[in-house]
Formats: C-alpha cells, sequence, structure tokens
C-alpha cells in the first residue's frame, strides 16, 4: 500500500478587495463528436518512478528558448523521493538527467532559463528529521551540461513548497513560495549568486488555500487558489497579482454564481493580456455533482466571463491553455481518466481521446504549433511518472 507522508494544500493568504461579476453563462450545451485537429504524438516519454504523486508539482514541464525541455520530475529511490531533473531535445530524448540526492525527500516545482543560458531548478527539501521545517529547494545548473552551480534553501521553517519564478531587469531571482503551516505566500528574491536579498509576503485578511501560480509573459506573478473568505456561505475564487518589482497590483475574491465550493486546479495567460482559471464546483446540497468550470478575470481582479461545465458529471478541468482567441484546450476528467478538449465558450469538443484511462493531465503547454502535454501516469505498481506527450496542432 502506498503510503502518503505528506498532504499538501497549498494554504495562503486571501483577498482585500472584492471585484464585480459580470457575465455569467452555465454551458449545458452537449459534446460535439470527436476530431482529430492534432497529429499522432511526435513522442512520448515517462520521467521519474514517484512513490507518492503529490511530490510531482502541478507544473513539471518548462520549454527553452531552444524549444528543448526540462522535465522536473520524481525518482524513488527504495527509501524516500528524490528530486529528477532531466533535459531533453526536441525528439524528447534525453540529452542530460541529474538526480539531486542529498539525503532529503524532494518534491518538484517548476524551473525558468536565466539571461546567462543556466538553468533555475525550483522544488522543496522535506527536512527528514522534522518535516515541518521543510525549505524551498532553488539550484542553478549549466543548462548545457546540467552541472550545478549552487544550491540554496530558503523559508519560513513551516512547509514551504517551492513553486515556480523569474529573473527580473535587475538579473536577480524572484521565487514563489507556497508554505503550507503559517499560511502564506512568499515572493523570495535572491541574487544571481544565490545570496537572499528580500522576502515579500501576500498578506490578506483571511488565508486562502493557493493552489497554483503563473508568472506571465510580462513577469507578473500571478496566485491563485480558494479563499478563505465563506462568509456568504460559498467559497470564492482567490486571485493575486504582484509587478516584476515586487509591488501587489491587485487581489481579489471572486463567487460562482450558482455554485457553493470550488476546487482551482490551474491558470493560464491569455492573448489579450487577461487570465483563466479551471478547477471544478459543486453545490453542499449534492456533493455527488461535480463540474468544472472556467473563470476568466482581467488584469485588475475584474470578472470577465464565467463558464461551466455541464456537459457530464465529473467534468473537472485540471490543466487549461488558449489555443487562439476564445478557444482553449482543456484537460478534463479526474480520478485517472483525463481526456482532451477543445472548448470554444459553448461547445465542448472531444480530441484524441483513444489513450489509455491511467493518465491525469497537470499542465498543457502551446509553443510554436506544438502542444506539449503533461501527465501523471498511474502505474499499476504504485508508482508514478511523469509523461509528456508531444503534438503537432493542425
Amino acid at each position: 500500500m502506498k503510503k502518503i507522508v505528506y498532504s499538501l494544500f497549498f494554504l495562503t493568504i486571501i483577498i482585500s478587495c472584492k471585484k464585480k461579476d459580470n457575465t455569467v453563462d452555465n454551458n449545458t450545451n452537449v459534446i460535439t463528436p470527436v476530431i482529430s485537429e492534432l497529429s499522432n504524438p511526435i513522442f512520448e516519454f515517462e520521467y521519474g518512478n514517484c512513490y507518492d504523486y503529490q511530490d510531482i508539482g502541478n507544473n513539471p514541464l518548462t520549454v527553452l528558448s531552444t524549444n528543448d525541455l526540462i522535465v522536473s520530475s520524481i525518482e524513488y529511490d527504495g527509501n524516500v523521493d528524490k528530486l529528477q531533473i532531466s533535459k531533453l531535445n526536441t525528439n524528447g530524448l534525453i540529452t542530460w538527467q541529474k538526480n539531486f540526492t542529498q539525503g532529503y525527500k524532494f518534491m518538484a516545482g517548476n524551473s525558468f532559463e536565466t539571461s546567462t543560458n543556466n538553468l533555475i531548478i525550483i522544488g522543496t527539501l522535506i527536512n527528514q528529521s522534522d518535516w515541518t521545517k521543510s525549505k524551498v529547494f532553488i539550484a542553478k545548473l549549466n543548462i548545457l551540461t546540467g552541472d550545478t552551480i549552487w544550491t540554496k534553501a530558503y523559508g519560513h521553517n513551516y512547509i514551504d513548497v517551492g513553486v515556480c519564478g523569474f529573473e527580473d531587469v535587475n538579473n536577480n531571482y524572484w521565487i514563489v513560495d507556497f508554505s503550507q503551516q503559517n499560511h502564506k505566500a512568499t515572493l523570495i528574491n535572491i541574487s544571481s549568486n544565490g545570496d537572499s536579498l528580500t522576502s515579500i509576503i501576500n498578506n490578506e485578511t483571511t488565508p486562502p488555500t493557493y493552489e497554483d501560480a503563473l508568472i506571465t509573459s510580462n513577469k507578473n506573478v500571478i496566485m491563485t487558489g480558494e479563499s478563505g473568505n465563506t462568509t456568504s456561505g460559498k467559497t470564492p475564487v482567490y486571485i493575486s497579482s504582484y509587478s516584476e518589482n515586487g509591488i501587489k497590483n491587485f487581489s481579489s475574491d471572486i463567487t460562482l454564481t450558482n455554485y457553493d465550493e470550488i476546487k482551482v486546479n490551474d491558470i493560464c495567460e491569455m492573448s489579450d493580456g487577461n487570465y483563466c482559471i479551471a478547477g471544478e464546483c459543486y453545490n453542499f446540497s449534492n456533493t455527488s455533482i461535480r463540474y468544472g468550470f472556467l473563470l476568466k478575470v482581467d488584469n485588475n481582479g475584474n470578472k470577465i466571463w464565467e463558464k461551466i461545465l455541464t456537459q457530464f458529471n465529473g467534468s473537472s478541468i485540471y490543466s487549461c491553455i488558449e489555443k487562439q482567441s476564445n478557444v482553449l484546450y482543456l484537460g478534463v476528467g479526474g480520478s485517472g481518466n483525463a481526456k482532451l478538449y477543445k472548448y470554444d465558450l459553448s461547445s465542448l469538443t472531444a480530441i484524441n481521446t483513444n489513450y489509455a484511462t491511467s493518465f491525469n493531465d497537470i499542465q498543457l503547454v502551446l509553443r510554436n504549433s506544438k502542444l506539449y502535454r503533461a501527465l501523471i501516469d498511474i502505474k499499476t505498481s504504485s508508482y508514478e511518472t511523469v509523461k509528456i506527450k508531444a503534438y503537432t496542432v493542425n
């Protein structure tokens, strides 16, 4: 039986201002027939061998400027989960692979490329003697060879989870830290040699549960999850934004119109500069009926529209990416039964659904007419791998 070491529900910090709801659309259209607008997979490979799937982050895939890929996965060493970083060429073949084995249990976060052609790896170091003292793990690697330049560990000593980050205009690095035990989201600012510079805590009146973060094209940090402000009897969606220099732009609670409870799974940036948050929703009166939701929010924290996928029960959305204006690709369906759909804000179209049901889409990336799917493959041997599948978009 698989042991569950931690149950990480990223908790943090809630809303300073409420925003006005706009368009509501409880979508009831039927699903259109399966179409083939994607090529057969260019490649599909598996990475890692994880003992506890919760140690795999929401965004294990990074597409580099060269179109090579970085996959952050977990490799079980017979005792604990270790962080495994793989660099892949455009054919999905490994050019180098590195395991971090300092005697700790790891969790995998995202990574980013630096202006000096290096790679910043983000994750979590679980302290073996006292798991509450876990820290954000940061490593700088040579992007060509995978050689380690330096490693650092930062945080509040309260189950700090490293999520994602970016390089600012001063060539310093910002790292997003979701701390579970003290309900904080922190932006950690470090220099290019790894020295600590400052940190910014996202303080809110009532702490939310943080689920995901996004670094936008203009280097804003967007954090989202479930709001802690439940005075209305409903759980709102939480979203907050910070600019590249660590200045807070906004934070908002947004309640879905006809649903009591929500679970946020993903957020993506849209071509018009706004954001789309994806997850699932239900009512307390009937928790067995659960639908996927999409919530579009502008760059001031206002709701633009909400869409509910009422086409079938269990339409939870685990990943989303914009294909073109008002057209999204969605990873829909949970419990190891994920499928890929196209959604034009009214019709839900099934795409390439003829694959095994042991997968869950956790990340979609669209780059240069290629769609990359990062999935957790739930193995019968009780281990999980990160599966990467690449397609050409027709």
